[in-house]
């Protein structure tokens, strides 16, 4: 059973490397989130909801899209608060605070939603605070088969750290998988689904990333059986230059609020 929440101990902004790890994951999605909320239509004079901003790159990045300021609120704002100038910042967790109906033409949230319990309760909120007509865009990561991981190693490591995670804080790495029809049911019309799979090796910063997520999860890993010698070969794979391998797919989930829908 889960025991904690993501950031209270295992990926906590208080540890040494988090800014690296996360600096390394920004560098290899922002180009996609970037791309798409542009194609999307997001411009200048729109209100913006980052929800789980995180280090804030795109908050900043629609910030600048909009011309104007961003609302960007996480339970942890230690690296939202060096952008204060053009975001409105707002330290709280989200299951407990509540914007108005029909506050923002988009809301927005990248690698939140799979690692909150109350996932499922969550979402018709978080619409409820899109104008009619607007857009909510959800970005998550799903697990890949094991035999998708190619390295012996990697693979064990790979396979422990998904189920480590679903026990320790209740992370869900297919919930993103049903995004098209959980915003159907909700009602969003012009639903779409994006995938997108970065690469170890080949997204500039995504091995740092896996290798610091790895390594702050060793004692987890250990605790549920996986051996020393099998994490360290994994993570000496994963810094390899010549490493090709997948970490998770992301998903990116989007639908318009129709004018009818009153949630």
């Amino acid at each position: 059973m889960a025991t904690e929440s993501y950031g209270d101990v295992l990926f906590s902004s208080a540890r040494d490397n988090e800014q690296t790890r996360l600096d390394g994951l920004t560098r290899a999605l922002d180009p996609v989130s970037f791309q798409t909320l542009h194609d999307l239509g997001v411009g200048p004079g729109w209100r913006c909801l980052d929800v789980g901003a995180g280090t804030g790159t795109v908050s900043s990045w629609l910030s600048r899209t909009v011309h104007g300021p961003v609302t960007a609120v996480d339970r942890d704002i230690t690296f939202l608060a060096r952008k204060r100038s053009h975001l409105d910042v707002v330290h709280a967790d989200i299951n407990h605070t509540d914007f108005l109906p029909g506050e923002f033409d988009l809301v927005h949230a990248r690698l939140l939603m799979m690692h909150l319990r109350q996932r499922e309760e969550l979402l018709p909120r978080m619409l409820s605070w899109v104008r009619p007509g607007g857009l909510l865009v959800l970005t998550d990561g799903v697990s890949l088969h094991p035999r998708q991981y190619h390295h012996p190693a990697y693979r064990e490591v790979m396979t422990g750290h998904f189920r480590m995670m679903a026990n320790v804080i209740g992370s869900d790495l297919h919930f993103a998988s049903r995004y098209p029809q959980i915003l159907t049911d909700l009602g969003l019309a012009k639903v779409g689904l994006l995938a997108h799979h970065p690469i170890i090796g080949m997204n500039p910063g995504f091995a740092t990333f896996v290798a610091h997520t790895l390594e702050q999860s060793e004692s987890h890993l250990l605790a549920d059986g996986i051996a020393q010698a099998t994490l360290d070969e994994a993570v000496a794979h994963v810094r390899r230059p010549e490493t090709r391998e997948m970490f998770i797919a992301m998903l990116t989930a989007w639908g318009h609020k129709s004018h009818g829908v009153d949630r």
